[in-house]
């Protein structure tokens, strides 16, 4: 009952688990596990491993030390040319060629093309100038892989254990997203730079507002319905989250995630969000009604730990089919996290849980990232949504529009205010429109569907 490419991407995910256990399980066998019991900071390991310790890092407060994370480029294309075994090979390659550079410091593989080194000890202009040696090295090494000699360009991001980092996954999040700035510098390679003091201080507070808005109930949701171009009975509905803080003012989520993100509590925000709508369909349901709620969720929540797991045991608790929920990524997320946010959608695709990819419009790595998600639907960018495009935007609306459809990917124009832009998506050959043109946001879930006709 799912799409061929969707079963590919679970398999292959499946794969990938099974080939980290078993290695985990033969380097046990062979003495690995007195070795990592010797000497908590060295040797390659897998990435829950790596989690753990630099959680435990960071509890202790180290003053120094940090990660350096590296990111082969262009690595669609190399699965593609390689395949899958060859792809695999590369990385043991990698990895055999860092560690002896990466010396005592743990190293592990990191997703596809990914690799993660964590040091204890070193400053911050120390912590750089290891992450330039470990680039440098990655991308000047010719691998040998069968009759195939391949050359990987590569950008590294480094992030230093400070003190606004309050778990790995808040720190992993952030030196992804400075190896994906490393981009567009001429040394392909940047370093994290901590929030100033009085900005620090602003994001506690309102980390703490929202924190105790879980438990005071001024956290809310609000619906606005996506409806069909052609018409038709089913439900579906944007959630957006909105905080009411202690001062009495509403925020949008555009305001608390950046905050929630930097500090760690973005899994809790999510969470709830997850619980709130889970909730809201089994109730629809109960009443005899069957509704799709599109819920957006961060990278960093989605690489988290358990949370596929957690997913799918929510949806069971309450008895809801996956296919009545649609995780939404934002593009610029997806971008720069393709390779977690890749095994989080293989595990849940065979729930029948869809993804859509949102913000959407054309970039370099757009084709990499729809080649490696699992995507059922994507959400245009809002500069689509205008009364009057230009005959370059309509343009290039149509031909994303058209590539979308010959993914059978199903397109959202998001943000619609007026008749024309309206118009403009409809002739383009939008299948779906969301904006304050159909209705606004509300706390109910009584749009009546039957009558909604563009």
């Amino acid at each position: 009952p799912i799409r061929p490419k969707h079963l590919i991407a679970s398999v292959q995910g499946r794969i990938r688990r099974y080939r980290d256990v078993q290695q985990i399980r033969e380097r046990e066998a062979d003495g690995g596990a007195a070795a990592a019991a010797s000497s908590v900071d060295s040797g390659i390991v897998e990435r829950g491993r790596m989690m753990a310790r630099i959680d435990q890092l960071i509890t202790e407060g180290r003053a120094r030390g940090g990660v350096v994370f590296l990111e082969m480029q262009t690595i669609a294309k190399l699965r593609e040319r390689l395949g899958l075994g060859q792809f695999e090979r590369l990385h043991v390659q990698a990895l055999d060629l860092l560690k002896p550079l990466a010396g005592e410091r743990m190293l592990c593989r990191f997703a596809d093309g990914g690799f993660l080194v964590l040091d204890a000890s070193l400053e911050p202009d120390d912590l750089l100038m290891l992450g330039v040696q470990l680039r440098e090295a990655l991308v000047a090494h010719e691998f040998r892989l069968g009759e195939q000699s391949v050359l990987t360009p590569a950008v590294a991001g480094v992030a230093p254990l400070v003190e606004e980092f309050t778990d790995a996954g808040a720190l992993l999040n952030a030196v992804e997203k400075v190896a994906h700035n490393a981009r567009k510098r001429a040394d392909q390679i940047d370093l994290y730079r901590p929030l100033a003091a009085e900005e620090a201080l602003r994001q506690k507070a309102l980390i703490d507002d929202m924190r105790k808005a879980m438990t005071d109930g001024r956290l809310s949701l609000l619906y606005q319905p996506i409806v069909a171009v052609a018409g038709g009975e089913d439900s579906r509905y944007q959630t957006l989250l909105r905080l009411d803080t202690s001062s009495g003012k509403r925020m949008t989520a555009a305001e608390v995630i950046p905050a929630a993100e930097r500090s760690g509590f973005i899994v809790e925000i999510d969470r709830w969000v997850l619980r709130e709508s889970i909730a809201r369909i089994a109730k629809a349901r109960a009443q005899g009604g069957a509704m799709t709620l599109f819920v957006t969720q961060s990278p960093y929540t989605l690489a988290h730990g358990g949370h596929a797991e957690w997913l799918r045991n929510e949806l069971r608790a309450l008895e809801v089919p996956g296919s009545a929920l649609v995780v939404e990524m934002r593009l610029s997320d997806a971008s720069v996290h393709t390779g977690t946010l890749r095994e989080f959608c293989s595990a849940m695709v065979a729930d029948g849980v869809q993804f859509c990819l949102s913000q959407f419009e054309p970039g370099p790595e757009v084709e990499s990232v729809m080649e490696q998600l699992p995507l059922s639907l994507i959400k245009l960018a809002g500069k689509y949504s205008t009364g009057a495009l230009s005959s370059a935007i309509r343009d290039e609306l149509k031909v994303v529009i058209d590539r979308a459809h010959r993914r059978s990917l199903e397109v959202i124009g998001h943000g619609v205010e007026d008749p024309q832009a309206a118009a403009t998506l409809w002739m383009s050959g939008v299948d779906f429109v969301q904006g304050n043109l159909v209705q606004q946001a509300a706390d109910a879930l009584d749009f009546d569907f039957n009558q909604a006709i563009l």
